[in-house]
């Protein structure tokens, strides 16, 4: 439904792409009421004429090579008086129109619009057509030849083999049975069936598909393609489809003779099958780990880092570090959904065995020269500091960076988001509170912070308005002062 809706658009799109009002009255042409021309119908092509009725040239509308092919597009063909041709192509086409006279002008004037300065002329008819140009039609006929070089090809292999498809869809070759071609179809309503054959081996193992219309204009427009197991795909050209009885239709002839010419030649194709699939499978892993390795290498995360974990009561384990603070899954893919919680906990790696640890316990650990610390942000909306988990809304833990320490009082913050710098000290066992003004909505006024502030440290001796608590140079003055005048 999609195709037929894109389809039905592009038409309308070309029928409104049209600006200048062109009309044929009494045999001449005229834009804006104006005549520019006269036209005249001379067997299938239209006859040119000044005003004052010299013929100039004649123009058609074709899609007929100089090697009688027929191509899938149409051209403008413009021929002067001494037998010079030359092709326009058709960029424009007017507004909707029964008139044929009125289509060609329509298609001249907006495709070849230099014959025309105003009315035309032979002095501008003469510097349009002084050298001959056939490119369109040449580069047309150099397709269609390879198209129907191909199908030779094809159609030679057939009848070496014997390849026919009989009215109930069964494919033989050389007097055996090898396999089958489907028929489904599915109403589209008023733009006719959506219509595919599906071609089987003897197993009834779908080897390849092609997905087309019952609308001739819609299979002009958006051609044939089959599809095979292992995912190839090849153009289907110079076939139509002619019939619903299978062995008639012109389209299935060509499916099956393609795909048999190309090394489907059906049968029992069962190991053949597995042994491509089990590589196309073994590409993909190789892709994906690669995918991975890249998206590890350019991550936030850590993996298998010498370090160590130091617990609640101060035992320190040396091992491998790795902690993940995003997904790698959703980098390489961005449609692919990751509900895993990130930064929440740590794992060490010691003799192949693996221990977890979580944030919410208070745990410090060291991956070579970075050292980070188990704790729950506060008062942190709108720094985007999350594991991902729904949870985060309660206030879960986190491992947070350590940018300075003095006396089990720190300055922190998040991997993810590392420019919002958090306070935590000694005797806020729980949390770390972020002292910026980023705010869930818009930002906080300095008489919040303030407040955050002073309950946080609860401590007279220090006064808010002394300090920068936006930036780690200022966190880190906040805790070397708090050291020696908030404790005891």
């Amino acid at each position: 439904m999609t195709k037929n809706l894109f389809f039905i658009a592009a038409m309308l799109l070309s029928i409104l792409s049209y600006a200048q009002d062109i009309k044929v009255k009494k045999g001449e042409i005229q834009v804006n009421g104006k005549s520019v021309a006269k036209i005249e119908k001379k067997n299938k092509e239209y006859a040119i004429s000044d005003l004052s009725g010299n013929e100039l040239f004649t123009a058609i509308i074709t899609n007929e090579t100089p090697l009688d092919n027929y191509a899938t597009k149409t051209w403008l063909q413009l021929k002067a008086n001494n037998g010079i041709v030359r092709e326009v192509s058709i960029e424009e086409r007017g507004s909707f129109t029964l008139s044929n006279e009125r289509n060609v002008s329509q298609i001249l004037l907006l495709n070849a619009s230099s014959l025309f300065p105003n009315q035309v002329s032979e002095a501008a008819v003469n510097d349009f057509l002084q050298t001959e140009d056939r490119s369109i039609s040449t580069a047309e006929d150099l397709v269609i030849e390879e198209f129907k070089r191909i199908n030779n090809i094809e159609d030679s292999i057939a009848s070496a083999n014997k390849l026919v498809i009989n009215p109930n869809g069964f494919i033989h070759a050389n007097n055996q049975k090898i396999g089958y071609i489907l028929r489904k179809s599915k109403s589209d309503g008023a733009t006719g069936s959506s219509i595919s054959y599906h071609i089987l081996d003897m197993n009834k193992i779908e080897v390849a598909s092609v997905n087309f219309s019952s609308s001739t204009t819609q299979n002009a427009y958006y051609g044939f393609k089959v599809i095979t197991y292992d995912g190839k795909s090849a153009e289907i050209n110079r076939a139509s489809y002619t019939s619903e009885k299978i062995d008639a239709d012109d389209l299935a002839k060509r499916t099956v003779r393609k795909l048999y010419a190309n090394g489907y030649t059906l049968g029992d194709m069962k190991s053949l099958m597995q042994i491509t699939m089990a590589e196309k499978n073994e590409a993909l892993q190789q892709e994906w780990q690669e995918k991975n390795d890249l998206a590890k290498l350019n991550s936030k995360n850590i993996y298998e880092v010498p370090g160590y974990v130091i617990e609640s009561n101060e035992t320190k384990k040396e091992g491998l570090i790795t902690v993940e603070f995003e997904a790698i899954t959703t980098q390489i893919d961005k449609n692919m959904a990751d509900l895993t919680k990130y930064g929440s906990s740590v794992m060490l790696k010691i003799d192949e065995k693996n221990t977890f640890f979580k944030a919410k316990d208070g745990i410090k650990f060291c991956a070579g020269e970075r050292c980070f610390l188990g704790t729950s942000g506060s008062e942190d909306g709108g720094t985007g500091n999350s594991s991902g988990s729904q949870l985060g809304v309660f206030g879960e833990s986190l491992f947070f960076e350590i940018q300075a320490e003095h006396n089990e009082n720190y300055v922190l913050n998040y991997v993810k988001n590392p420019d919002y710098y958090y306070l935590k000290i000694k005797n806020q066992l729980k949390k770390a509170v972020y002292l910026g003004d980023r705010a869930t909505f818009g930002t906080k006024k300095v008489d919040k912070i303030k407040k955050i502030f002073d309950e946080y440290l609860s401590c007279s001796a220090m006064s808010f308005e002394a300090y920068d608590t936006k930036t780690k140079e200022g966190l880190v003055q906040v805790i070397n002062d708090y050291s020696t005048k908030c404790t005891k």
